[in-house]
């Protein structure tokens, strides 16, 4: 008999082997996953329409969930944007803003809050197309206080949602 062994041994320490492998890599998915879920919970802000599905005349309504240790606000020009999730184009069809731009709205640290967004009153129905997908983009500043000269540090992103 030779050194390397059968076939059939070959074959079984091969499949050994790919079971091995596989086993690792899903272990590996798995762990990260988990990570993942436990990283986006854990910390940061969350921004959840109540809906995935909305009339082009719709009102959004969203909850913020605060989970820094700091209070955000949001833009009393330009509270929000919409984003066409495929084409990665921003949708602002603001006026110029005829007034200071100030902090407001703000979600005090481990505060959830609702708000609604009228797409209609804020002209935006216009511009959404049917069966696309949109997210809503919240231009915020962290650790700054309602009145605060409002100063753009991050954004915060919503879940998808599609217009029927």
């Amino acid at each position: 008999m030779s050194k390397e062994g059968t076939p059939n041994q070959k074959i079984n320490k091969n499949k050994r082997m790919g079971i091995i492998l596989i086993s690792t890599g899903v272990l590996i998915l798995i762990i990260a996953v988990i990570g993942w879920y436990f990283i986006q919970n854990a910390t940061g802000v969350k921004v959840v329409t109540d809906s995935r599905v909305y009339n082009k005349e719709g009102t959004v309504k969203i909850n913020i969930e605060n989970k820094l240790n700091q209070p955000i606000c949001f833009s009393s020009c330009y509270p929000f944007y919409i984003k066409a999730v495929n084409e990665g184009k921003i949708i602002d069809d603001y006026a110029s803003c005829p007034f200071e731009n100030k902090a407001f709205s703000c979600v005090e640290p481990g505060a959830k809050e609702g708000r609604e967004i009228s797409l209609l009153d804020n002209f935006f129905s216009f511009l959404l197309e049917p069966n696309k997908k949109y997210q809503l983009i919240l231009p915020a500043c962290i650790g700054c206080s309602e009145g605060d000269p409002f100063e753009e540090q991050t954004i915060f992103q919503s879940n998808q949602f599609k217009i029927k």
